[in-house]
């Protein structure tokens, strides 16, 4: 359950900072684009924080569910970070 609400509140913060980020392009919306681009970062933080409580220092054995869970959302996290410093590095 977990999972779920933390993949939501992910995609709640992330699809619209994605999307402000890619439309600031001017030099007149970096602030907004910087600020998005924080927002991207402290998100992914976060989700590679949860992840790593939730899988190698769980304090509790996990079902079968959450060891599919735990890498699955690991290679989100990494996905989403290869992707979010090609974009702050590209732009």
């Amino acid at each position: 359950e977990l999972y779920g609400l933390q993949w939501i509140g992910m995609s709640f913060t992330v699809i619209p900072a994605a999307q402000e980020f890619i439309e600031s392009s001017s030099s007149q919306q970096q602030k907004s684009s910087n600020l998005a681009l924080l927002v991207l970062a402290i998100n992914i933080g976060c989700t590679f924080a949860f992840s790593i409580a939730a899988g190698p220092l769980r304090l509790a054995n996990a079902n079968d569910n959450e060891m599919k869970l735990v890498p699955i959302n690991s290679f989100l996290c990494a996905w989403t970070a290869a992707t979010l410093i090609d974009l702050a590095f590209n732009k």
